[in-house]
């Protein structure tokens, strides 16, 4: 009976241990949706999952680019975030920058080794995402680096 007890409450932890890294998880999340740095450092500091993706597969990562916001993509990056990780439509976070005009996490990505040549899964290139929206000087800086 104790052995079956012990069981019970071992699986009882596993199981509030899993819904805690949830919870951390999608703090992560919605801190990097709302550009909020203070919910980052804190899912952060707390155990959350760097590379942690939504709903739709994106990482804090690729929030953070979309919003341009570059201490939070250092942030991100310092903390190990990969910068080549990929949403469910093959877009990573440089792609995203490029379709919001963001040139400072364009320029941060591709300093920390953002493959401006990668293409999402339609076969599009960060560069062609940025020409598509009018972001023509952006376009010109990833076409620099490499991209198609």
């Amino acid at each position: 009976m104790l052995r079956y007890a012990v069981l019970l409450v071992l699986v009882f932890l596993q199981i509030s241990m899993a819904w805690a890294d949830l919870r951390l998880d999608s703090l992560l999340s919605t801190g990097a949706r709302a550009k909020n740095i203070q919910m980052i450092e804190l899912a952060l500091t707390q155990g959350a999952d760097v590379n942690t993706t939504d709903e739709i597969g994106r990482t804090p990562l690729i929030w953070a680019s979309f919003h341009g916001h570059c201490p939070l993509i250092g942030l991100l990056l310092e903390r190990g975030a990969a910068v080549e990780e990929r949403d469910t439509m093959g877009s990573t976070g440089l792609m995203w920058a490029a379709l919001a005009g963001r040139v400072g996490a364009a320029d941060l990505l591709l300093d920390e080794g953002a493959n401006a040549q990668a293409l999402d899964d339609t076969g599009v290139s960060a560069a062609e995402w940025a020409s598509q929206e009018g972001q023509l000087a952006l376009s010109d800086v990833l076409r620099a680096s490499g991209a198609k």
